[in-house]
């Protein structure tokens, strides 16, 4: 997004600042001057009126000398004293040093009057460039805060769009794989039913073929049964609205309920699974919520562990828990994968797909909603091994017991 750049832009304030120095520097000069040039002038008048004042008095003395002379000469029976002259001549010189003292006098007030004016016109110059400074700050304050409630509003809007973009380009792969997934089983259905319908109109029953078409039609809607319930799973723990009803299950039949209903498949693939979990072990926990979390880790161990190999199924006590682990002898995790394997649609950002990537997520929701923990410890081509915990039931959360197999 282009912006244009503002007044908080450290570069175009700089040069305010600068433009502002040198004009105040201009201004000062300009003070100085004109009040060097007023200086002056007053000076100027000061000595033209007192060069005038002394004329005058010199002239007045002039006139007073020669009006004294002409009277004495008229009036011949006064005669002159010396006394009288000295006397005179001693008046005028303290008429001039009081003239003089009181223009010394009058020269310091007005020096004194002149800084005095300085110094208040240096102050009020200096008040009205500390409120122009304030208000500078104070405007770029304002801009500021507008700057950075703009910055954050865009980053806000840049990262709702990157979420926006991610998820819609998730939905879209989504869609896409959820399409897909949906057709394999749509497809066997419908081949199966066609060959049922096929053999029932020639009026022939076959009851191995009947029963094995019927198998996949089950195994199908099987399968898409599985997806919605995750679908609708997620959906309800997106929302906060996941409810587990806990009651006490021995841990040891909970594990060869998932061993029995996998045997087919593992039978299937030529694997093994084993159970390691001592007798008497009994769990607070959702039955059908703790069987779903098994089915998931076990549904995956199947689909990765190389045919002939073994897939261990195994508990231990742990003070107030049950320590549930399921290992396989797959191609394992990378390590950069393993923290994000429990996120939703993890399988969406993999070329090497196997479902939606709903599972793991489900099976640590399902988890924490009983107050567990699930995680994964895995080596490149030795296998991962995927542990979870659930609280025992408090009449059973003692010392751990020895292990047991079954």
């Amino acid at each position: 997004m282009k912006t244009d750049k503002t007044e908080t832009s450290p570069e175009l304030r700089e040069r305010t600042d600068e433009s502002l120095k040198d004009e105040r520097g201009k201004t000062d000069e300009l003070i100085i001057r004109k009040s060097k040039e007023a200086e002056e002038e007053a000076l100027d008048a000061i000595r033209e009126n007192r060069v005038a004042a002394d004329a005058d008095r010199e002239t007045f003395r002039a006139e007073t000398a020669t009006g004294e002379m002409e009277h004495r000469h008229a009036d011949t029976t006064v005669q002159p004293s010396p006394m009288d002259d000295e006397r005179l001549v001693q008046e005028r010189e303290w008429s001039d040093k009081a003239q003089s003292a009181e223009r010394e006098t009058d020269d310091r007030a007005r020096e004194n009057e002149r800084v005095q004016n300085r110094l208040d016109a240096d102050a009020v110059l200096e008040r009205e460039r500390e409120e122009t400074d304030r208000n500078l700050l104070e405007e770029r304050g304002r801009l500021d805060a507008e700057a950075a409630r703009k910055s954050a509003l865009l980053a806000h809007e840049q990262v709702s769009h990157r979420r926006t973009k991610t998820a819609l380009l998730t939905r879209d792969r989504y869609i896409g794989i959820l399409s897909h997934d949906l057709q394999n089983p749509l497809a066997s259905i419908s081949i199966a039913t066609r060959l049922m319908r096929k053999h029932l109109s020639k009026g022939v029953v076959d009851t191995v073929s009947l029963l094995g078409n019927l198998g996949i039609i089950e195994q199908g809607v099987v399968f898409m049964n599985r997806m919605i319930s995750d679908l609708l799973d997620v959906e309800r723990m997106t929302n906060d609205k996941l409810v587990v009803t806990p009651e006490s299950v021995e841990l040891s039949a909970l594990l060869r309920e998932c061993r029995d209903f996998f045997a087919p498949m593992v039978s299937s693939k030529s694997l093994s699974l084993t159970i390691t979990c001592p007798e008497g072990m009994f769990v607070d926990v959702d039955h059908d919520r703790i069987l779903q979390v098994l089915s998931n880790l076990i549904g995956n161990a199947l689909k990765f562990s190389p045919r002939g190999t073994t897939i261990e199924l195994s508990a231990r006590k742990q003070a107030t828990e049950a320590e549930i682990s399921v290992r396989d002898n797959g191609p394992g995790i990378p390590k950069d994968k393993q923290q994000h394997i429990f996120k939703k649609f993890s399988q969406l950002t993999t070329n090497d797909r196997h479902g939606l990537g709903l599972g793991l997520f489900i099976s640590r929701s399902i988890v924490e909603a009983h107050n567990g923990r699930i995680s994964v410890t895995s080596d490149l081509g030795k296998g991962s091994t995927f542990c979870f915990t659930l609280p025992l039931t408090p009449s059973h959360a003692i010392s751990p017991s020895p292990s047991g197999s079954s």
